[in-house]
């Protein structure tokens, strides 16, 4: 498989600046949650607890992201650990990731359900998570699992089986800020995005009142 990350010289120098900066990242954007969270839907009347959900699932894949690039920071540069013991570590946080990143995707495709004609599946169980993850397209499902693969275990694939090196984390690191960079972008017109439906809610709710 074609690798993509050039090879770094040094790499202590790297996680030491990555971990200053995933951790600045991090405290901007446990402020910014918080004030979302107290005060960010107080004037939505008809969608507030959804969109806060929406906000909490978002919150903690970017934590998630973050904090993997400050623990792995931290063993690399003071400590001596075995990289099959790395190898654990990082598959363990995939999977979590990967669980906290679909529930904001089902969650996502949930408020995206109720806002459209798309099937709902009401009590359907586990199918019924990945249903609404469906409902969300054909593009946004390549690139929900794509962005899941791409930063967890297409790095996997450049050492031998069940180990994990310095450039394995490197990759890993670099997708993960890069990653949350993006998502953090997107966070004050999504707030704009959902104004907006609330105002439509509140609308409809109007109409059917006055009949």
């Amino acid at each position: 498989m074609t690798e993509i990350f050039k090879t770094l010289n040094d790499y202590d120098k790297y996680f030491e600046s990555q971990l200053a900066l995933s951790g600045t990242i991090l405290g901007l954007i446990v402020a910014t949650s918080t004030f979302i969270l107290q005060s960010g839907f107080t004037s939505f009347q008809y969608s507030r607890s959804m969109f806060l959900k929406y906000y909490v699932f978002q919150s903690k894949f970017i934590f998630l992201s973050l904090a993997y690039n400050i623990f792995f920071s931290l063993i690399i540069l003071y400590f001596n650990i075995n990289s099959v013991y790395l190898f654990i570590a990082h598959t363990l946080f995939a999977l979590v990731f990967a669980k906290h990143f679909l529930d904001f995707y089902s969650h996502k495709g949930y408020v995206l359900t109720l806002h459209s004609n798309k099937y709902n599946p009401h009590k359907s169980g586990v199918l019924r998570y990945f249903r609404y993850v469906n409902n969300l397209g054909l593009i946004p499902n390549l690139i929900i699992y794509g962005t899941i693969y791409f930063i967890f275990f297409y790095p996997l694939h450049f050492n031998q089986p069940f180990r994990l090196n310095n450039h394995q984390v490197y990759m890993t690191t670099v997708s993960c800020l890069a990653f949350s960079i993006i998502v953090i972008i997107k966070i004050i017109p999504q707030f704009f995005d959902f104004s907006e439906q609330e105002y439509k809610s509140k609308t409809k709710n109007e109409i059917i009142i006055q009949y």
